[in-house]
């Protein structure tokens, strides 16, 4: 294949010793360009991506190239993986959160009872955001 690759016994992962990108992901000049190893890998071993789909890592190790693996899907079932994972930056996780997970399970206990222009300056933040912690779009229900 002409990629370097390191085997891990226990998890069968297929560990890249090449280049690793600033998220963890194996990266390989393939065909003139700077390609994802494990699309590499896939496409070698597997054979072509369908148009519009990417390659997913079953294993959830991002340097991971063994193609038994990696799967094939839209960028959606990738995004579900990474919420299914607990690695998605979802409420007080996420780096420009106003609330936290306490605060916001404070928030929706007082649905129905206080409005939440009032929530939002308790809170000291916009109407929006008390919405979008009690309608779960930015935290978690």
């Amino acid at each position: 294949m002409g990629i370097s690759e390191y085997y891990v016994e226990t998890s069968g992962c297929w560990l890249w010793q090449g280049a690793i990108d600033k998220a963890g992901y194996g990266r390989y000049n393939w065909n003139g360009t700077n390609t994802n190893a494990h699309r590499v890998s896939y496409i070698q071993h597997v054979g072509e991506v369908p148009e519009g789909l990417v390659v997913r890592h079953a294993c959830d190790v991002r340097h991971c190239v063994n193609p038994k693996h990696l799967v094939v899907g839209t960028q959606a079932d990738n995004m579900q993986d990474k919420v299914d994972r607990g690695r998605s930056l979802r409420g007080e996780k996420h780096p420009s959160s106003k609330l936290s997970d306490d605060c916001v399970e404070l928030i929706r206990s007082f649905r129905g009872f206080i409005k939440g222009t009032e929530l939002s300056k308790m809170f000291n933040v916009s109407s929006a955001t008390i919405s979008y912690a009690q309608s779960g779009k930015r935290w978690a229900q």
